[in-house]
């Protein structure tokens, strides 16, 4: 064995030239291919920067929909928690912002239709039979183009601001006519189109089967929007906004604990829209990241 060790340490020594200059290149060559390395992966930055700087930055932000049928507190939280768990942990870190809403089905206002004359009514383009005449004899036909809606409002002290009223309670004292009533707030616009005042209370009737037939809305307070341009609003108008322009919507605003314990359990067969908003910030995502981002959201869809 020492006889071996000798025979290396000479052969070294006789030949350290040689042996200097294959340690040196093989230095270098590693070097290099590193250097390789971290030089393609910054002009693949550098691209991806340039690309996305390029774009809108409102075009970049996340706006993800998901409906839940039934809502209650255990749906809630089995939809909420596994949703954000993926969506935070694989791609909060490119995230400054991070919302959520919900918004229930479309109730029917619950009150006698108003008679207009035929081709007036413009959420009833066809007609069937009249239901009475006029002096004239011209058909009346029954029409009512209004509806509502009950959504959640992330961060209402910082979202909304109250123009005249309050806050509404979690548990109302029911109104005369139906045995569950539910207190909200309404934008301002929309309580003039439905000519609503603060102590309104307007029945709501489901469009689907329930054993529970209508329920009120009391009005309590009337808002406006204290930040307009607020991520948060995105929700609203974009995942959340109407597709229809013969109908009037009011879309109430209540408390996430009366829409999961109150209108859920109320109506047990009633679904509602799920909306999570992430704001990203561009400059934190790098090429390495692009799968990571890609693979979230093929996941987040399925």
């Amino acid at each position: 064995m020492r006889s071996t060790i000798q025979l290396m340490l000479k052969r070294t020594i006789a030949n350290w030239r040689l042996l200097s200059a294959v340690i040196i290149g093989s230095i270098l060559a590693g070097t290099i291919m590193s250097a390789t390395v971290v030089y393609f992966e910054s002009l693949r930055d550098i691209a991806l920067q340039k690309e996305l700087a390029d774009q809108n930055p409102a075009d970049l932000d996340m706006l993800i929909e998901a409906d839940q049928t039934p809502i209650n507190n255990e749906t809630h939280q089995e939809l909420t928690s596994s949703m954000e768990s993926l969506l935070l942990s694989r791609v909060g870190q490119f995230t400054t912002e991070y919302q959520r809403a919900m918004r229930s089905w479309t109730f029917f206002v619950d009150e006698p239709p108003e008679l207009v004359p035929l081709g007036e009514c413009p959420c009833r383009p066809t007609v069937a039979e009249p239901d009475s005449f006029n002096d004239q004899d011209e058909p009346l036909i029954e029409c009512d183009c209004r509806r509502i809606q009950c959504m959640t409002v992330p961060d209402e002290d910082h979202s909304i601001h109250l123009v005249e009223g309050r806050y509404p309670e979690i548990n109302a004292e029911p109104s005369v006519g139906s045995d569950q009533t539910v207190e909200a707030l309404l934008d301002a616009e929309a309580a003039e189109v439905f000519e609503l005042e603060l102590g309104d209370v307007i029945p709501a009737r489901p469009h689907w089967d329930e054993d529970n037939i209508n329920i009120n809305v009391r009005l309590t307070g009337i808002y406006e929007r204290a930040h307009p341009e607020a991520a948060e609003w995105r929700i609203f108008d974009q995942a959340f906004g109407s597709r229809s322009n013969t109908l009037d919507f009011a879309q109430f605003v209540i408390p996430q604990q009366s829409m999961l314990e109150v209108v859920g359990v109320y109506f047990p067969n009633m679904g509602a829209e799920y909306a999570w908003f992430l704001d990203v910030d561009p400059t934190t995502i790098h090429a390495t990241d692009t799968q990571l981002i890609r693979q979230t959201l093929e996941i987040t869809e399925n």
